[in-house]
């Protein structure tokens, strides 16, 4: 009897660049103001250093309004974009909308919530599992509690659903390695800190989902700090069935818009500066993708070749002409004594040029007695009859002859 087929599962994504069918398409309504705390300031730290400081409110609240024409044009293209998936086949989901603007309060600290806009911050799927991961900002600690109603029913449809352990955001909580090791001063940032701390807590696990590249079964993760190590190693902990591939501090968190794999074999990179992560990650896409080295930046390591004991050994990693000026000039050893008593460099004589060869010439011969293939294109000649014979008169013998 035939078993009918297994059902597919409701949750099935490994990468980036297969067929869409499905996908959560994040909203921006009451998106105002931005929260600018401590946590805000280092995460997107390259972007606010210019300027930090300028845009504390008089009131003292640390808010930075948004214009509300931005929020508008945004909230108009997130639609044409919901549009245009829609009319490629794409069921498109969307977050539960914002009521108000929520002020949220932890023990420790406040902050102003942002809507779910950037839905690949704090969840990634990796195969058939929701992975809700540990938000750097403040502001964004309660922001997937408007992904719960597609969470729930993606579960109750089969899928997985894990959580990386909520951290507290204390004062003292933020890894700033990253930046002190490029001899960055973030001492800007973390003024007017006004979370509290949490005594021997220490660095805590924070992490987002936009820091991992999925290739099937091989994810490659950014690791920026300790914060992300300790993330890395709850990836590898909770989730066995995949191939975790670390990546060293390619940027301070998101790699989502520095690398971009296209297909199997092919990765679209933002600039030349990172050539060093398909190196790394060469062996995950099952293809060579390192970029392709002139020889001096990778040179061969080989065994000295000692073409004369006078003369200077020739390496496999010396420039191309210095190899050929050894093979031409024959230099000598460096600091070697080139006087009268020295020794001599003795070249092995070419050898003489072979002998030009000779052309034998052919008798002339009749075209009826040349071999064929010399008589190949010539006009066939008829050959001269034979000449006659001089006539003999005969005559026949009579009786009287002797």
């Amino acid at each position: 009897m035939l078993q009918p087929a297994p059902a597919s599962p409701a949750l099935n994504s490994f990468d980036e660049f297969t067929r869409l069918d499905e996908v959560v398409l994040g909203r921006a309504e009451h998106y105002d103001a931005h929260h600018t705390d401590t946590s805000w300031r280092l995460f997107f730290y390259d972007n606010v250093a210019p300027v930090l400081g300028r845009h504390t409110s008089p009131t003292g609240e640390e808010l930075l309004p948004i214009p509300a024409q931005l929020v508008d044009e945004l909230n108009e293209d997130i639609a044409s974009l919901a549009d245009a998936l829609t009319g490629c086949g794409v069921k498109v989901l969307r977050p539960a909308a914002p009521g108000k603007d929520v002020d949220i309060r932890s023990p420790h600290w406040d902050a102003r919530a942002t809507p779910p806009l950037n839905v690949r911050d704090q969840t990634i799927i990796l195969g058939n599992t929701i992975v809700e991961t540990a938000p750097h900002v403040r502001a964004r600690i309660f922001e997937n509690d408007l992904l719960k109603p597609a969470f729930y029913r993606y579960y109750q449809e089969g899928a997985n659903w894990v959580s990386m352990p909520r951290p507290a955001l204390a004062r003292g909580s933020l890894d700033t390695s990253y930046f002190t090791s490029q001899d960055l001063d973030v001492s800007r940032a973390m003024d007017g800190e006004s979370a509290g701390a949490i005594e021997g807590l220490g660095l805590e696990m924070v992490f987002d989902g936009a820091q991992c590249m999925r290739l099937g079964r091989d994810v490659l993760v950014n690791v920026a700090n300790h914060s992300h190590e300790l993330a890395l190693r709850w990836l590898r902990d909770n989730l066995p069935g995949l191939r975790f591939h670390r990546l060293n501090a390619m940027a301070d968190n998101h790699i989502d818009s520095v690398l971009v794999p296209l297909r199997p074999g092919l990765m679209l990179l933002r600039s030349p500066d990172y050539r060093e992560v398909p190196a790394q990650g060469h062996a995950v896409l099952g293809r060579d993708l390192r970029p392709r080295h002139r020889r001096q930046q990778l040179p061969r390591l080989q065994r000295p070749r000692l073409r004369h004991p006078h003369r200077q050994p020739v390496h496999g990693h010396q420039p191309a002409v210095h190899r050929r000026e050894h093979r031409r000039r024959q230099l000598p050893l460096p600091g070697a004594d080139r006087g009268p008593g020295a020794p001599r460099i003795h070249r092995r004589p070419r050898p003489p040029p072979p002998p030009a060869p000779v052309r034998r010439r052919l008798p002339l011969l009749h075209p009826r007695h040349r071999p064929p293939w010399r008589t190949r294109g010539l006009p066939q000649l008829t050959p001269a009859p034979p000449p006659p014979r001089p006539r003999t008169r005969q005559y026949a013998p009579t009786s009287g002859d002797p």
